[in-house]
């Protein structure tokens, strides 16, 4: 799964990225894509 998060600010990028990995099964991955430094 590809997360594109560009051109949003914390804490949406974090919070996106957690919705993203609740969903994960077995062995999927996310890509995430930010351009926003960390918290």
């Amino acid at each position: 799964m590809e997360l594109d998060v560009r051109g949003e600010i914390c804490p949406y990028p974090m919070l996106k990225a957690v919705e993203a990995m609740k969903k994960l099964k077995g062995t999927d991955t996310v890509t995430l894509f930010t351009d926003h430094a960390p918290c």
